[in-house]
């Protein structure tokens, strides 16, 4: 097997904050070689030679199951993927395109990288105009950056002509140009005013990309935030200021950070160092030598909208739900007893906060349920049986009925549903015919 080489293509913007994102570095590689992305990445990872790139087609009907921007995590697969087309390229700074920089600095990534690749349509116009190469920044695939930082535009998606994804592992001619309908990315239809938080809600993120570009091998170290957070606490202690400190990071996010029983993760990390003061990447490296010291709770009134911690879920009043299962389950044994979901609507919550919160009185509300209904359909099967019997009797002296006619005349006395009727009539006339067969015999 000969050894997989390719073109030496270089990856636009390293040490700066328009770095370009190595898992679209990878479009731009597969159409240089005149290859679908999804045969290139497939025979990279395995090792093959470049011809069996081109030729090659048990590689080709195999699918790939990730979306193309999982290759910028900080996981296994990004470092397996890198490692390999470092090697096939040459070029030995394609790290500088993903964040695995951060690989133990954060404790997870869930919800911080997009799934779908976006994009700047005001950037690739600029790029095109200039006749320069148009690609995707690694900056725009982080989650929380909703806008372009240049621009302040909203970052897109998908196309504005098909409204599809550009996910594709298939061919395609520029990062510009929709893999699926061929409609140029640079235009957005009626695209959305310009958002006034871009730049600050992506300068550090910008910092963070442009700090990993300088030095493509280095990694934070682990701990990092948490050694900041100790430090601040301490440094509050000795001056018995830790008022308010409490009043600068809720007491309880500090200390969880502190003691490890919350992850770290990069909105965390971003939300911290924004509220102290301090430069993301000198957190995420553990240093507090830059941060002004001063603890001052104006700084972070208003937390930039991509920084804002999520809301977190409405407390419910538990003693008014308890009291609301506690009726429904006294509810009288002559009287039709609530649903839980009429329990759940009269207190405004749904049956799930009910059944989370009083799992055992939601399963009596639900049993009482059960058991009304079981007891009903007995009640109207027996009331029907009775009614069929009764007619049966008034035919054998004399009067005749079809079995529709006795539908039809049991269901205008009694009101019972037409299929319990229609049953009890079919049982009945089962077991007369049956009778009058052995009074023959």
């Amino acid at each position: 097997m000969g050894e997989l080489k390719l073109f030496p293509i270089r990856l636009i913007g390293v040490g700066s904050a328009d770095v370009e994102s190595f898992a679209t570095y990878l479009w731009r590689l597969a159409e240089a070689h005149q290859v679908t992305l999804g045969r290139l990445v497939r025979s990279v990872l395995a090792g093959s030679a470049f011809e069996q790139v081109i030729s090659a087609t048990n590689l080709s009907d195999k699918k790939i199951r990730d979306p193309i921007n999982y290759y910028i995590r900080p996981v296994e697969s990004t470092i397996r993927a890198v490692t390999a087309f470092a090697e096939a390229t040459g070029q030995a700074n394609l790290r500088a395109g993903t964040f695995l920089a951060l690989s133990a600095a954060l404790d997870r990534c869930m919800s911080t990288f997009t799934k779908y690749p976006r994009w700047c349509p005001d950037c690739f116009a600029e790029l095109e105009q200039a006749d320069g190469e148009p690609y995707l920044k690694l900056v725009w695939q982080v989650a929380p950056i909703s806008s372009c930082p240049t621009h302040g535009t909203p970052l897109q998606s998908q196309c504005p002509h098909c409204g599809r994804h550009q996910d594709s592992y298939g061919h395609r001619s520029r990062c510009s140009i929709c893999v699926r309908c061929g409609g140029s990315l640079s235009v957005a239809t009626d695209p959305p005013a310009a958002s006034p938080y871009a730049q600050i809600d992506g300068a550090d993120i910008c910092q963070l990309i442009e700090r990993m570009g300088t030095d493509p091998n280095y990694d934070f170290p682990a701990g990092g935030v948490r050694r900041v957070a100790s430090e601040l606490f301490d440094r509050a202690w000795e001056r018995a200021d830790d008022l308010r400190l409490w009043k600068l990071i809720p007491r309880d996010e500090c200390l969880t950070i502190i003691d490890g029983s919350a992850p770290i993760t990069l909105g965390t990390a971003r939300r911290f160092a924004y509220r102290v003061g301090i430069r993301l990447c000198d957190l995420l490296e553990g240093q507090l030598a830059e941060t002004t010291g001063v603890l001052d709770p104006t700084w972070t009134a208003d937390l930039p909208p991509a920084m804002r911690p999520r809301r977190k879920a409405i407390r419910h009043d538990r003693i008014k739900l308890l009291k609301a299962l506690e009726s429904a389950i006294r509810t009288s044994a002559r009287e039709r007893p609530p649903t839980l979901r009429n329990v759940a609507d009269s207190v405004g919550v749904s049956t799930g906060c009910l059944r989370y919160h009083f799992p055992y009185e939601a399963e009596s509300v639900i049993r009482r349920d059960k058991e009304w209904k079981g007891q009903e359909r007995h009640r109207k099967k027996v009331e029907a049986r009775a009614a069929v019997l009764a007619e049966l009797a008034d035919s054998t002296s004399g009067s005749t009925h079809s079995r529709k006619g006795l539908l039809r005349d049991i269901r205008k006395r009694t009101g019972l549903p037409k299929t319990v009727v229609r049953h009890e009539i079919a049982v009945a006339m089962d077991e007369a015919r049956n009778a009058m067969r052995s009074q023959k015999c």
